[in-house]
C-alpha cells in the first residue's frame, strides 16, 4: 500500500513538472580593447544562425535580453 501511495506521488509531481515552462536570460557588460563600456550599441541573439531578437546596450553598457528557452545562442554585438 505505501508503494502504491508513493508512486502516485512521484507521477502527480512529474505532471506538475512536466506542466511547467523554463526561461532564461542573456546579459551581460559590453566593453572594448580598452575595458571601457560601451553603450547604446546593438545586441543580436542567433539561434543556428537565425535571429532570434535583440536588444542595445544602455549608457553604461549593460544588456539583457528575455525571455529565452534553453539552448546555445551566439551573440553579435554591432558599435554604432
Amino acid at each position: 500500500m505505501k508503494t502504491i501511495k508513493l508512486m502516485a506521488m512521484m507521477v502527480l509531481i512529474s505532471i506538475t513538472a512536466a506542466a511547467q515552462q523554463t526561461y532564461g536570460e542573456i546579459r551581460g557588460v559590453l566593453r572594448n580593447e580598452l575595458k571601457e563600456k560601451v553603450p547604446f550599441a546593438t545586441v543580436k541573439i542567433l539561434q543556428d544562425d537565425q535571429l532570434i531578437g535583440g536588444t542595445q546596450s544602455d549608457v553604461d553598457g549593460n544588456y539583457k535580453y528575455k525571455p529565452l528557452e534553453p539552448g546555445l545562442y551566439d551573440v553579435m554585438v554591432l558599435e554604432t
